[in-house]
């Protein structure tokens, strides 16, 4: 990586970060190439436009099918990391706060953030009750490999 390539802070999961430190010693990269070849993934071919499972490229498609329950479980990872990205927002919020004009500024900004994840956890918990739904939906659903006269019995 070059030395003029922008430089930032990550806030990351502990387990997660445990993932790409074990993804990188196999593949024998650092964890910073790491994370930029799997984001680069993200990006190549189409697979995602604007990080979201409703923006799935059609020439993606091909590639993945969302259907159901799986839908709603990438919605929810989404949702998720959106929840995650907030919650750092609101951090750095509280721990900013004198980098803010006013006290007001930093206090309008803590509550916005505050806001969101509220509503982002509502998102939430709507998503794991539709996954829920669609799970005993298909714990409920007829065996397609069932021989219906040999069941009667």
């Amino acid at each position: 990586m070059a030395r003029e390539d922008l430089h930032f802070r990550l806030r990351i999961p502990e387990d997660l970060k445990k993932q790409v430190y074990e993804a990188a010693e196999k593949h024998g990269r650092s964890m910073t190439a790491e994370i930029i070849q799997r984001l680069a993934w993200t990006f190549d071919g189409g697979f995602y436009d604007d990080f979201g499972p409703d923006t799935v490229k059609p020439e993606a498609s091909a590639k993945v099918s969302l259907t159901g329950i799986h839908k709603l479980r990438n919605e929810l990872a989404t949702l998720e990391a959106a929840l995650y990205a907030e919650q750092g927002m609101l951090m750095e919020a509280i721990d900013y706060a004198e980098d803010f004009d006013s006290p007001e500024d930093a206090k309008d900004a803590a509550e916005l953030s505050e806001t969101r994840i509220g509503q982002l956890e509502r998102r939430i918990a709507r998503v794991r009750k539709k996954i829920e739904a669609e799970r005993l939906k298909e714990r409920n659903a007829p065996n397609p490999f069932s021989d219906p006269e040999t069941d009667q019995g």
